[in-house]
């Protein structure tokens, strides 16, 4: 096995050392911004995620540009993800789920939330 590849799928990130945040205050203000290089980009699925296991998820294509050879900052705002239709506890976030397709190549760096 060539470990050099790197065959994750699916990573989560915690701004909180993995304790709950509460995001009920701040959804309406707040975005997630991050920095994509993308090699080989297949479907790339964002989640926030609550600590009963309930998530709410989008698309990263709607917010990616054409030109994928390239870094791009990203910002999505929490607002655009799909509230209303999930059973998210807001006050009980998690955490940040990226999920890849397996032909998936990218680079992601500098994520964080932002007013």
């Amino acid at each position: 096995m060539d470990k050099s590849k790197c065959t994750w799928n699916e990573f989560a990130i915690s701004w909180n050392n993995w304790l709950y945040t509460d995001l009920t205050e701040v959804i309406y203000g707040v975005s997630l911004e991050f920095d994509v290089y993308c090699k080989d980009y297949k479907e790339t699925k964002i989640s926030i995620e609550d600590y009963d296991g309930k998530k709410m998820t989008i698309l990263l294509d709607n917010y990616i540009k054409d030109n994928k050879l390239v870094w791009n900052k990203v910002k999505i705002p929490l607002i655009d993800f799909p509230i209303r239709k999930s059973t998210i506890d807001l006050q009980r976030i998690k955490d940040i789920i990226f999920t890849f397709d397996d032909k998936t190549s990218m680079k992601i760096d500098n994520i964080k939330l932002t007013n």
